[in-house]
């Protein structure tokens, strides 16, 4: 990021990003992951987009993630 450039994940995270919303995997392959296994991979391939947003201001705070982890890991276990 101090280069000004986002790192980069593989493309099987990047295919999971929410704004892709694809159910396979670049390669066709389906993935062999639970539904929660797979919620937990967008969340966090979404998490990581966020903080790296290029306007810093737009990135979230550490409170903010830490309610977003609190969250997430909630909502998970309701799943269950």
């Amino acid at each position: 990021m101090q280069m000004g450039k986002r790192p980069q994940l593989t493309d099987e995270l990047e295919a999971l990003s929410s704004t892709n919303e694809p159910s396979m995997i670049p390669s066709g392959e389906e993935l062999e992951k639970s539904d929660v296994e797979v919620d937990m991979l967008k969340f966090l391939v979404d998490l990581f987009h966020k903080c790296v947003e290029e306007n810093p201001n737009k990135r979230p705070t550490a409170e903010e993630i830490h309610k977003m982890l609190l969250a997430h890991t909630h909502k998970d276990r309701l799943q269950v």
